[in-house]
């Protein structure tokens, strides 16, 4: 058969491998948040590849953040596929994009961390690693984390020492960003190794995740001190009306 060939799953064997029901994958069909099926022989036979697995993946992760269908299916609309070579380079760049993470400075062991930074504690350094904020290696049974963790760590203490306290604002609401920016992140890389595949060097690619990624990091600040005034006018406009 054509679709075993191409390694296709019927319908009930995409729920198994994705580990939801059948009537589940039916909803997100027809909410569209799975696109129709990769082939179709008869009325009542569809065939799925295995990209089916991955989508389903990424709707019960966000479906686990409590996100509403609608914001579900906007971040799945349009991503961008990549072609071979596209995802030959970003393989090539992944080093440079680490590097970018462990920069300018040395990896903390986590009893060091820990001592630097008093509101900080196991559990919630346990948390964060769990969400995917933090990311620490171990060695010889000692947990290490790179530059970026202990920045983020620091951050959040001094947005704690600011007044934004645990009690009022859980970490684990910290979820709906590490989702929602999630999917941003993976646009851009898609995004970006769409830009520049076959149309820079490779030197000239790593150049730019070296130098002009770091630079564009004010950018995005700039922008979200924007937006969170415009979603501040806008429900103040919608209070009034």
């Amino acid at each position: 058969m054509v679709a075993a060939q191409r390694d296709l799953l019927k319908i009930g064997q995409l729920a198994s491998a994705s580990g939801v029901s059948i009537a589940t994958i039916k909803f997100y069909l027809r909410e569209g948040l799975l696109p129709r099926p990769t082939l179709k022989t008869s009325r009542n036979m569809a065939w799925y590849d295995r990209s089916f697995v991955d989508r389903i993946e990424v709707i019960k992760r966000m479906q686990a953040r409590f996100l509403p269908l609608r914001v579900i299916k906007q971040l799945l609309s349009e991503r961008p596929q990549m072609t071979a070579e596209e995802a030959q380079l970003v393989a090539e760049l992944r080093p440079v994009f680490f590097a970018q993470a462990t920069r300018q400075g040395k990896p903390v062991e986590e009893r060091e961390l820990l001592g630097r930074f008093p509101r900080a504690t196991r559990e919630q350094l346990e948390l964060l690693g769990a969400m995917g904020l933090l990311t620490p290696r171990t060695r010889r049974g000692r947990r290490f984390y790179e530059a970026d963790d202990v920045r983020l760590v620091e951050a959040l203490a001094r947005s704690q020492d600011a007044g934004f306290s645990i009690d009022l604002f859980p970490l684990e609401d910290l979820g709906h960003y590490v989702e929602l920016l999630g999917e941003l992140a993976e646009r851009e890389v898609r995004l970006f190794a769409r830009n520049v595949s076959g149309r820079v060097s490779r030197a000239e690619a790593r150049r730019l995740v070296e130098s002009a990624l770091p630079a564009s990091e004010p950018v995005l600040l700039l922008l979200r001190r924007k937006l969170l005034l415009r979603a501040a006018e806008k429900l103040q406009e919608r209070r009034n009306s």
